[in-house]
């Protein structure tokens, strides 16, 4: 086990609600040691805990676009595998990808159903190791953010405080993470 990995365990095992992440400067750290797939080049960074077949990640997907591509946000996308069993082949399609976001692009543009389920538009694969350790490590994180659903936004308020939005930002939510008034 990573140092960084138990370092974050012991200062975030006990954290039980998304607001108790505020006091623990250290854990918006540990989210730039996540494994995501990162949209946008200028802007307040944003963490999205998501998972390829979850249908309220991709309305999410859809959303963040435009402050992506006008400059007003930079998304990091972390994938996690937690709804159906096809989940982790998919997210693994995404990290494995030669070009992560395009294979997230792919993901979300061929979003649909199988089987009466949502699913992601990407092929699943066999994840392997690395992968595996990579989907664990988000998926610790998420779990030590307070948080068992997704989309599970992570932010920085003007003020600097980090901020949470569990499920699809309600329209009150957008000015603090865009950092606006």
């Amino acid at each position: 086990m990573s140092v960084l990995r138990i370092l974050l365990f012991c200062c975030l095992s006990s954290l039980a609600t998304p607001a108790l992440a505020e006091h623990v400067p250290s854990f918006w750290q540990a989210l730039d040691h996540a494994h995501y797939i990162e949209e946008g080049r200028k802007g307040p960074v944003v963490y999205v805990f998501f998972d390829p077949n979850c249908p309220y990640c991709h309305v999410l997907y859809g959303d963040l676009q435009k402050p992506i591509s006008t400059g007003r946000l930079r998304v990091r996308f972390i994938p996690v595998a937690i709804l159906f069993p096809s989940s982790a082949g998919k997210a693994a399609a995404i990290l494995q990808a030669k070009d992560p976001r395009q294979a997230l692009q792919e993901n979300e543009t061929h979003f649909g159903s199988s089987g009466g389920q949502p699913s992601g538009g990407i092929a699943a694969i066999t994840p392997d190791a690395q992968t595996q350790r990579e989907l664990r490590y988000n998926e610790n994180l998420l779990e030590m953010a307070g948080s068992n659903g997704v989309p599970f936004l992570i932010y920085r308020d003007r003020n600097g405080q980090l901020g949470f939005v569990v499920g699809l930002p309600h329209e009150s939510d957008w000015p603090a993470i865009l950092q606006t008034p």
